[in-house]
């Protein structure tokens, strides 16, 4: 029980608590305005920057540490442009340039109520009895177990599929109250669409005829102040590690031609979250901390498009340089490795272990700045250059347009939480599943090349075995789904969820939604042994089938088992 002298001397210590508040919040409120004159003025900058001739949405998200969709948003002229007028097509009036324009801008064009083509019921002669028959595909590439069972499939023939004038399912609204649901882009209808579908010229995907450059690493524990490289091990003063203590503190020891910090532990970047909302503000605010004399943020490096931060809530990339001659960045070893627990010095010796498992297989690797970019530069150096070999000129790259719907309608891996009373209270069993290497089983086939645009209308004129090899391609399909009344399991198919670049997986008997799946996804929701769902067609992207990335994943995956066989 609390006495009445207790009761004021709370009361007493409640006001100093909120005295001590109360200029904390107009400092924060200060910020927060500031903040938001910030993003004001960087909207405004994207918009200004997005008119130039050449701008590209992925340079300027980069820049602005933004995403490809918000770049988009704001400059709408990134989208679709128009393509040149051959030498005998009319000149355009000034209407139809003003329409064309504005069709142009469609990337983010809302879908609207097409007519659909219905899909045929591929599970009449295919029931999967095994859990890999159910196994969760990876768009867009197509599955072998697929291509088996549709061996002599003969589709019954009352399965017509209906015009694809006949009426369409309706989309079902949301209720009252309801947050609505994220609107996935959309082909934009007839020319200005099909001018999508094209090669971007003069650009290919080719084998370098270069090695990358090395760069001198360091390893810091920003939480001890141990520091690691080449030369040894020494303990550092870093006061409170912002980014001019660390820079001061590291290049007082290290020679200039060490270009990358590591940061293995401390997590610097978050030691003001408290006073952010979100993490991507107190990161950005880390990296543009007070600088030592003689530095500034990178702003360029040859050829190199990468100067500049990437401002990550927990992986973030710092640039700096000094003068013209000397560059760095900090980085987090996180997009690496799970170093927790390990010291600098381990963490170094798991890079050298590594470059050596690699190198057996790439004569001329180089682990740059991050997993992705090393992958990509070794994937690189897997592509034909034998003469006469299919892609041998390299392969082609896709039009930004249709990289940026893939951008925006594919997502990764399903994350979703199942609570009462979908399941039990108490669920009978846990279990875990070691995805670490899962991507490498969908690397082995993939779609290559310039996709071909299958409308609804014309998949509507298909046979219906055109339609399953359309289907069992690597492909990706814009389409209204139905689920069955009686449905009673999980959600088949990924739908757009409020949120950037959220999604979720609808399992309400009777619903109606409109969303982007994977060939794959949608022969799971055609042929699962419950009951299929109701598929309609409404546009798609269908690629040629080939092996770009087997190669280089079978020398992933021996590196993978060296290494794990080495520990």
């Amino acid at each position: 029980m609390i006495s009445a002298k207790g009761y004021q001397d709370g009361l007493a210590e409640l006001r100093e608590v909120r005295d001590a508040m109360k200029p904390l919040e107009r400092q924060l409120a200060k910020i927060q305005t500031e903040l938001g004159k910030l993003r004001a003025q960087r909207d405004e900058k994207v918009r200004v920057l997005g008119t130039y001739e050449k701008a590209k949405a992925d340079r300027l998200a980069t820049s602005a540490g933004v995403s490809v969709i918000d770049v988009v948003a704001l400059a709408p002229s990134l989208g679709p442009q128009e393509t040149a007028r051959g030498p005998e097509e009319p000149s355009p009036t000034d209407d139809s340039i003003t329409k064309s324009r504005a069709e142009a801008h469609a990337p983010a064009q809302a879908i609207k109520e097409r007519e659909g083509a219905v899909t045929p019921n591929l599970r009449t002669s295919m029931q999967p009895e095994t859990a890999a028959d159910l196994a969760e595909p990876s768009q867009p590439l197509a599955e072998d177990e697929y291509q088996e069972q549709r061996v002599g499939e003969n589709l019954p023939a009352d399965l017509a599929v209906p015009s694809p004038n006949s009426a369409a399912a309706p989309v079902a609204q949301p209720a009252q109250g309801e947050v609505q649901e994220r609107t996935l882009p959309s082909i934009p209808e007839g020319a200005v669409g099909d001018r999508w579908f094209r090669a971007e010229p003069n650009l290919a995907s080719t084998r370098p005829n270069f090695k990358q450059a090395t760069r001198q690493m360091a390893f810091l524990d920003t939480a001890t102040g141990t520091l690691v490289w080449q030369g040894g091990t020494v303990t550092v003063d870093l006061g409170r590690a912002s980014v001019a203590e660390i820079l001061t503190a590291v290049y007082a020891i290290v020679p200039a031609d060490v270009e990358r910090i590591y940061v293995t532990a401390g997590d610097p970047w978050h030691r003001d979250a408290a006073r952010h909302q979100f993490l991507k503000d107190a990161v950005a605010d880390w990296l543009n901390g007070p600088l030592p004399g003689g530095w500034q943020v990178e702003s360029s490096r040859g050829k190199d498009r990468q100067a500049g931060h990437l401002v990550h809530p927990r992986n973030p990339v710092g640039r700096w340089q000094r003068g013209t001659d000397q560059h760095t960045e900090i980085r987090s070893v996180g997009e690496w490795f799970d170093a927790a627990g390990a010291d600098p010095a381990t963490v170094r010796e798991a890079f050298v272990l590594l470059w050596k498992a690699l190198r057996r297989h790439w004569d001329d690797v180089v682990l740059m700045g991050s997993p992705s970019q090393t992958g990509r530069d070794l994937w690189s150096r897997t592509i034909p250059t034998k003469a006469g070999a299919r892609w041998a000129d390299g392969f082609p790259v896709m039009s930004q347009e249709i990289r940026g719907l893939l951008h925006a309608t594919a997502g990764q891996g399903r994350t979703e939480l199942i609570a009462p009373p979908r399941v039990p209270e108490r669920v009978p069993a846990w279990y875990e599943v070691d995805r670490t290497f899962a991507y490498a089983k969908h690397t082995w086939s993939s779609g290559v090349g310039v996709p071909q645009r299958v409308t609804a209308s014309a998949f509507a004129a298909m046979s219906e075995k055109e339609q399953a090899d359309a289907l069992f391609a690597p492909s990706h399909w814009q389409v209204r789904v139905t689920i069955p009344k009686a449905w009673n399991h999980v959600g088949l198919l990924p739908a757009p969820a409020p949120g950037e670049r959220a999604w979720h997986y609808p399992y309400e008997g009777g619903r109606t939604f409109v969303t982007w799946a994977g060939g794959a996804e949608v022969n799971l929701a055609l042929r699962n042994p419950l009951q299929p769902w109701r598929i309609e067609i409404l546009d798609g992207l269908v690629w040629e089938k080939g092996d770009p990335l087997k190669g280089w994943s079978n020398k992933l995956k021996d590196a993978w088992a060296g290494a794990a066989g080495a520990g």
